[in-house]
């Protein structure tokens, strides 16, 4: 994927630090994209991702240790994730 999508990432995840919806084409690097980014990824495609997504949000917090506190960001990447109708709960 064209290097300026990722500059635009990086500075809307330093900047304002809050969710962001990447979308476009089958097969243009969006998945790569974002892992590039992320520091932690779950893909609806795995299924242990897949049932921790269903768990609800607790669960996937306890198992990014979100509980703890570190001073580090984290960007958490879900792919795929329009393939469930949980997906409005996250």
């Amino acid at each position: 994927m064209n290097r300026s999508y990722s500059n635009i990432l990086n500075e809307h995840l330093e900047q304002h630090r809050q969710m962001i919806f990447v979308a476009g084409p089958r097969q243009v690097g969006k998945t790569t994209l974002c892992k590039n980014h992320a520091s932690h990824y779950f893909s609806w495609d795995n299924q242990k991702h897949q049932q921790l997504i269903i768990e609800g949000p607790e669960c996937v917090a306890k198992e990014l240790n979100l509980d703890v506190l570190d001073d580090k960001s984290k960007v958490i990447v879900f792919d795929e994730i329009q393939q469930t109708s949980q997906s409005l709960c996250l």
